[in-house]
């Protein structure tokens, strides 16, 4: 008989396969039996149902093949050869492998050989002679729209749009030379009549390094110190033998290789060679006008993720003359075709559009992601201004400057501001420039906040759980000085930094990532934290850890459909009170307030978010950024638009590539896709091989105990696999010089985002045990106190 008092419920750890038929559930008295209550409920389930296509997700080689593999095979004349290293096809149900990523009926990608040595120097020395001039040209418009003064207005949501995507420096040098070589390219396929394989697969053999002065590349990384237990802040040599793998301001990684409409640039189009169906209306077709069912997740779980990919990615877009933004759709470019902007890419609004159409607008501000940069031909790449490594960059910063910005350089501490009750928030940024802050709020001795990444104020959720991880390093900082007094403020910063990383990588692979790929894809993948101090010995120095373009651009946007359309706070006496989502965008004065992050994160942890499908709430497909206007932008548009920007290939293509069965009809997505949706894909696509990634990827049934479809959970299982294994500095990591004792990495295995909360609210005084979840009998309101939320103890840190 088991005792069910309230002390027993209270302490019970439950695993739960979410979403599935089966519930099965172990109670554990915290009390009698804390190692095992230390570690996730999705953990201790002993058996895992896998569905037919996860079976088919673990049954590849992981990590998956990526973009080189595809191109060695293609250049090579070897596309139908299986490496030694790949797994053997065992599955007699499964007709696919890494080498038939591409659609059979889709000519442009049945590639024959090429012999790049029938170009000659002087067909490239023309090439980039016509770059060089297209590149001038593109300045020329710039400085005329700079003199001109021609802007997107400032009132206008599209400004606010590409003011807080803040271009630095660096990428506006490391594009010109990515401008260049599009356009070259461009012109080596006109003046030779190259076909679109050939522009994909051969050209980029072609390097032209004396048209890549060292000051117009990225600065190698400086000589590694392979001793060293700390990294670096903008994450290079982390890898050893490739040191720049992971840095900041580098190519993303592609899972396959680029699908541009001209091979080169150009928006990815459809398979027949027309045009892909218009963003705005592929949003507006997909987003039914059906209630929003709610998922088990709090909107803790959405801003975590925002969080998240605050840390990995940053994608900057193309920006004028000193930074300025680029019109796409304003008066004077429309009349003036020659004020155009060689990078804008504006989505057309249909004259009937069932919001905007009131309001009489036809044109959507969108301006093309900058090139990153590159000394050979072929086709273009996208920058990613930040590390690629789970290294908490959202809070220390990308880049050494950023780093030493944010540092007090006294006991290891960061740099806060205190509130009018004396609590750390996060220090101001004094940047009038920036379009968060305003006179108003300056006046009342109210700024902005910075961190270590510039979208910190972007929603306000955000900026609470910014400030609770830097009061978690200041605090750990402070505790480590009084059990080593002798250490000096970088060994007291360094030390902090590194616990607070191991802390975010546990819980992000603890407590979030089962929730969006399921637990038996963990299991299989060996994703789950190792628990009680035991340490692994993965570390890959051959897999690169970089984000993918299809991770950044579509499957990690999964999140925005989840975005409610108000957000919640909680006061103590359980007072319940909203905001829409676009009040509190831009908008973290509130956090001045005294109790304001108490009341926030009790909203957040109360308040239960939609499922991921294809539906939207207004706040985000048309009135995102809208300051003091009535309309405002489409995200959802956006990502659509953006994909095809980035050149990411359909669907149809990525879903091959991770190993699922090719679908040839709409028919056949039948088993993946709900009939309703479906209907509606089929009546805006021609073909299969045209479905959008973003779009395709939302419209999959979610696979056992997971948030996501088969293909999204694909990718991103992909991507947090490399960020374990191809973390030199992973926090379980044993073969490092950085490695954690047995004892130091057995206290890391206990911590929990509810305990972060708890240390560093200390006015909230009770929250679940899963904050990321909402409560339930199985996740239940506990007082901070409480020993089912156990403490971090810095006792092993003692010198």
């Amino acid at each position: 008989m088991v005792d069910i008092s309230y002390r027993s419920v209270v302490c019970m750890m439950v695993a739960i396969v979410m979403h599935g038929r089966h519930l099965s559930a172990t109670i554990v008295s915290c009390e009698e039996s804390v190692p095992l209550a230390l570690r996730k409920p999705h953990q201790l389930t002993a058996h895992i149902s896998l569905d037919h296509d996860s079976k088919f997700l673990v049954s590849r080689m992981w990590p998956l093949k990526d973009k080189e593999w595809y191109l060695r095979h293609w250049q090579t004349g070897q596309w139908n050869h299986r490496e030694a290293s790949d797994p053997p096809n065992t599955d007699p149900h499964n007709t696919s492998s890494n080498t038939d990523a591409f659609p059979d009926n889709s000519n442009s990608w049945k590639h024959s050989e090429f012999d790049t040595n029938v170009i000659t120097d002087e067909d490239m020395q023309e090439a980039l002679s016509y770059g060089i001039d297209k590149f001038r040209d593109t300045e020329k418009t710039e400085k005329t729209l700079y003199e001109k003064n021609i802007y997107v207005p400032k009132d206008s949501s599209a400004y606010r749009h590409q003011s807080f995507r803040r271009f630095s420096p660096m990428s506006k040098m490391l594009s010109t030379m990515g401008i260049i070589m599009d356009y070259s390219t461009e012109a080596m396929s006109k003046n030779l009549k190259l076909s679109k394989e050939v522009l994909t697969v051969d050209m980029i053999l072609l390097e032209q390094r004396i048209f890549c002065e060292p000051e117009m590349l990225r600065p190698e990384a400086e000589p590694c110190n392979a001793s060293s237990p700390y990294r670096t802040p903008d994450g290079t040599c982390n890898n050893l033998e490739n040191p720049l793998w992971g840095a900041s301001f580098t190519p993303h990684r592609r899972v396959l290789p680029a699908d541009y409409g001209d091979g080169v640039s150009t928006l990815r189009r459809a398979a027949d060679g027309g045009e892909l169906p218009n963003a705005r209306f592929v949003s507006t077709s997909v987003n039914l006008q059906t209630p929003r069912r709610s998922s088990c997740m709090t909107m803790l779980f959405t801003t975590f993720g925002q969080f998240i990919d605050h840390d990995l990615t940053f994608t900057p877009i193309t920006k004028g003359k000193n930074g300025t933004s680029i019109p796409c759709c304003t008066k004077e470019v429309t009349q003036d075709p020659s004020l155009l902007h060689s990078q804008c890419a504006p989505i057309d609004i249909p004259v009937d559009d069932p919001f905007y159409g009131a309001y009489r607008e036809t044109c959507m501000e969108f301006v093309r992601s900058s090139p990153a940069h590159r000394c050979n031909f072929g086709p273009r790449d996208q920058l990613n201004e930040l590390t690629s490594l789970l290294d908490v960059s959202q809070v220390y910063g990308s880049t050494k400057n950023v780093t030493e910005d944010l540092r007090t350089f006294t006991d290891g501490l960061l740099e806060t501001q205190l509130s009018t009750n004396g609590q750390e928030l996060l220090p101001p940024s004094t940047d009038m420039n920036e379009d968060c802050n305003t006179k108003e709020q300056t006046l009342q001795g109210k700024l902005c906040f910075k961190a270590g990444d510039v979208r910190v104020n972007e929603q306000i959720g955000l900026a609470v759980l910014t400030t609770i991880l830097v009061r978690e390093h200041n605090r750990l900082a402070r505790g480590l000085k009084q059990l080593n007094p002798s250490w000096d403020d970088e060994r007291l910063y360094q030390e902090a930094r590194r616990i607070v990383v191991a802390q975010m990588q546990h819980i992000t692979y603890n407590e979030y990532l089962p929730l969006v790929v399921g637990p038996g894809i963990m299991k299989s993948l060996g994703l789950l934290p190792q628990g009680d101090g035991q340490h692994t010995e993965d570390y890959d120095p051959t897999i690169h850890p970089g984000v993918s373009n299809e991770f950044a651009s579509a499957a990690f946007r999964f999140g925005h459909s989840m975005i409610p359309t108000n957000m919640l706070e909680v006061k103590a006496n359980g007072t319940t009170t909203a905001q829409s989502l676009n009040s509190v965008i831009f908008k973290p004065f509130a956090i001045y307030t005294s109790g304001f992050s108490v009341r926030n994160v009790r909203g957040q942890a109360a308040q239960s978010v939609p499922v991921v499908d294809t539906l939207f709430t207004l706040e985000v497909t048309g009135k995102l950024f809208r300051m003091k206007k009535q309309f405002g932008l489409d995200l959802v548009a956006f990502n659509i638009h953006r994909g095809r920007d980035h050149g990411i290939p359909g669907y149809n293509a990525v879903r091959r590539a991770c190993g699922l069965p090719n679908v040839s009809t709409f028919k056949q997505l039948a088993k993946y896709f709900d009939p309703q949706i479906l209907r509606i894909i089929k009546n805006i696509y021609r073909s299969v091989n045209d479905i959008d990634l973003f779009v395709g990827g939302l419209a999959e049934k979610p696979v056992p105990g997971g948030l996501l479809g088969p293909t999204f959970v694909c990718l991103i299982a992909d991507q947090f696999l490399r960020l374990k294994i191809a973390d030199r500095f992973w926090y379980e990591y044993k073969g490092s010089s950085g490695s954690f004792t047995t004892d130091q990495l057995r206290e890391i295995h206990q911590v929990s985002l509810a305990r972060i909360i708890c240390d560093n609210l200390p006015k909230i005084s009770s929250i679940q045990r899963w904050p990321l979840e909402v409560t339930s009998a199985f996740n239940p309101v506990l007082q901070c106190s409480s020993k089912c939320i156990p403490k971090f103890s810095l006792y092993h840190w003692r010198e």
